[in-house]
């Protein structure tokens, strides 16, 4: 990564040492002329092989719980953590190949009759290390993606009932993923979950994941409460008193 000046001719390179995935620097802009202008930003040097680093931890993490086949991880990312990771399938298997390759993760076959030879994948003392290293560093904020935040931030040119329809349809499937959540909390919650702290770390993330189910559905209302009632201004927390008690 090399700096970059503006020119009258364009952008031009300041050629400097060549730096390392994990190095800091910063690209300085400037234009000539009366304006005088120049800003600089920050980066950090990433190599290809950071793309999936979140992916790696993800599974590292799961497999840190209990040895699991490849369709246990896939279930896992579809259910139990799917409130908070997401991946496909492919990017899974491909991630594994990875680990396995790296030496992070390693493979046991267990046969089975009239079915193919199933890999039951460990965490090695390798990934373990490396999942304790990456415990100890401090979380980066995430930067959030909503479609449907999209589609309401532009909302205003559609008629306010195709939009409460939109809010709607949405809220159900908030209230579907809040219900299913409860009932998972309640499940667990029966057991000594307090008591088994890997066990706790799981319920801790499904007590966010209900928390943000339940205040999806509630900006639902109060969304579909504004669009309904324009002029009565910004109904506020009797919305979400009124959501809270319809589950």
């Amino acid at each position: 990564m090399t700096p970059i000046v503006a020119t009258p001719r364009g952008l031009a390179h300041r050629p400097r040492a060549r730096k390392k995935p994990g190095d800091a620097g910063r690209i300085s802009l400037a234009t000539g002329g009366d304006s005088g202008y120049a800003a600089s930003v920050d980066f950090v040097v990433t190599s290809k092989e950071s793309a999936p680093l979140s992916l790696r931890y993800a599974i590292l993490s799961l497999l840190a719980h209990d040895p699991l086949s490849g369709y246990e991880l896939m279930k896992l990312f579809d259910g139990s953590v799917g409130y908070f990771w997401h991946a496909s399938h492919p990017q899974i298997y491909k991630e594994l190949a990875r680990l396995e390759r790296n030496g992070e993760v390693t493979h046991r076959s267990v046969e089975q009759r009239g079915r193919p030879t199933k890999k039951i994948y460990s965490l090695s003392e390798s990934g373990r290390r490396a999942l304790l290293a990456w415990l100890r560093v401090p979380a980066r904020p995430q930067r959030v993606k909503d479609e449907m935040m999209l589609k309401t931030f532009s909302s205003g040119l559609l008629p306010p009932e195709e939009t409460i329809q939109l809010i709607a349809r949405h809220r159900e499937i908030h209230r579907e993923r809040l219900q299913k959540y409860q009932e998972l909390e309640r499940f667990l919650r029966s057991g000594p979950v307090t008591s088994n702290r890997m066990r706790l770390g799981a319920y801790l993330t499904l007590l966010r994941g209900i928390s943000h189910a339940r205040t999806y559905v509630d900006w639902c209302d109060e969304a579909v409460e504004l669009l309904q009632h324009p002029a009565e201004g910004r109904p506020g927390r009797r919305i979400r008193a009124a959501s809270r008690r319809r589950g």
